[in-house]
C-alpha cells in the first residue's frame, strides 16, 4: 500500500526554517496503530492524518500524532493543514478531537482561533527548575508567576531575564521526571524579551511526548498571549511577534493575540517536499 504525504515547514517564511510537518493523504480505515507507527517513522514533532469532515462545509477532520502519542490539539500541524488544504477557500474549519478550529486570512498569514485558555497551577520550586535547566536564580524573572496555561496541551510558562539566559538552557533530562513528578505538567515554555523587531523569543520542551525541544509551538503561544493579557502586559486584541527555534537553527515566526472566545495564533507555511511510503496494510 502506498501512502502519499506532503512535507511542510510551518511558521516559516523560508524553506528551511520553522517546524517540519508531515501531512498524509486521506486513507480509509487507517488504524490507530498504523498512524502511530507512521508518526514514529517520520520522527517529526507531529504528523497529521486527514479524514472526511462530519460537516461538509469544513475542510477535513484531522488527527495529530507525535512520535510517542496522539494529541487532540496542536498549533503548527493545524496551521500547516489549513495552509495545505485551504487554498482559495473562504471557510477554513478543521475538525479535531478538541473541537472545531476556525482560520481566517490576515494579509499573507493564516490565523487560527484556539479554544479558551485554562489557567492552572503555579510552580514554586524555583531552585529545582533552575538546576534542571542549568541556570542560576538571577537568570529568571520573578515579577510574573510561573504558571500553567493551556488551550490544548498545558504548558508551564517560565520568564527568563534575557536572551543570554534563554540561550544557555541545557536541560538535564535524567532529572526531568523527578522535578515534575508532583506537578500538573512536564511541558515547559521559557520566554525572554526578544531581539529588535520581536516581542519575545521562546523555547519549548515536551520530552514526555517524544519532543525534547520543539522549534515552533502554536499551541503554546496562544496560552502565552492569554497569560500576558491576564497579567496586564497585553491588551485585548494587542498582537505580538515572537521567535522560536533560534537555538535549534530553525527560526520560526509566530504571531499571537489574546481575545475571545480564545487567543489567536497565526503565521505561514512552506511546502518543501512530497512523496510516498510503501507499507503493508493493517
Amino acid at each position: 500500500m502506498k501512502l502519499g504525504f506532503y512535507l511542510y515547514n510551518v511558521f516559516a517564511q523560508t524553506p528551511l526554517g520553522g517546524n517540519p510537518l508531515a501531512i498524509f493523504d486521506p486513507v480509509p480505515d487507517l488504524s490507530d496503530f498504523l498512524m502511530q507507527a507512521l508518526a514514529r517513522q517520520m520522527n517529526l514533532s507531529e504528523t497529521l492524518f486527514q479524514f472526511p469532515a462530519k460537516d461538509p462545509n469544513h475542510l477535513r477532520a484531522v488527527r495529530i500524532f507525535t512520535p510517542q502519542l496522539e494529541i487532540p490539539f496542536a498549533g503548527h500541524p493545524l496551521l500547516g493543514a489549513a495552509w495545505h488544504l485551504g487554498a482559495g477557500q473562504a471557510n477554513l474549519v478543521l475538525e479535531t478531537p478538541a473541537g472545531n478550529i476556525a482560520f481566517e486570512r490576515q494579509d499573507e498569514d493564516l490565523v487560527m482561533t484556539q479554544p479558551p485558555a485554562r489557567f492552572g497551577s503555579c510552580f514554586q520550586d524555583h531552585a529545582a527548575l533552575a538546576a534542571l535547566l542549568g541556570l542560576k536564580q538571577e537568570d529568571f524573572r520573578f515579577d510574573l508567576p510561573w504558571q500553567v496555561v493551556a488551550t490544548g496541551l498545558p504548558f508551564l510558562l517560565v520568564p527568563l531575564a534575557n536572551l543570554n539566559a534563554l540561550g544557555r538552557i541545557q536541560p538535564n533530562w535524567s532529572k526531568w521526571s523527578q522535578v515534575f513528578a508532583a506537578f500538573e505538567t512536564p511541558h515547559l515554555f521559557c520566554y525572554a524579551p526578544g531581539p529588535p523587531g520581536y516581542d519575545y523569543q521562546t523555547r519549548v520542551f515536551v520530552p514526555s511526548a517524544g519532543i525534547q525541544e520543539d522549534p515552533a509551538t502554536g499551541s503554546a503561544h496562544g496560552p502565552f498571549a492569554a497569560f500576558l493579557e491576564a497579567q496586564g502586559v497585553l491588551g485585548r486584541g494587542q498582537g505580538m511577534m515572537n521567535l522560536q527555534g533560534v537555538e535549534m537553527k530553525r527560526p520560526s515566526l509566530i504571531k499571537a493575540w489574546p481575545g475571545l472566545p480564545g487567543p489567536r495564533v497565526g503565521g505561514q507555511a512552506t511546502l518543501v517536499g512530497q512523496g510516498w511510503l510503501e507499507i503493508e496494510p493493517d
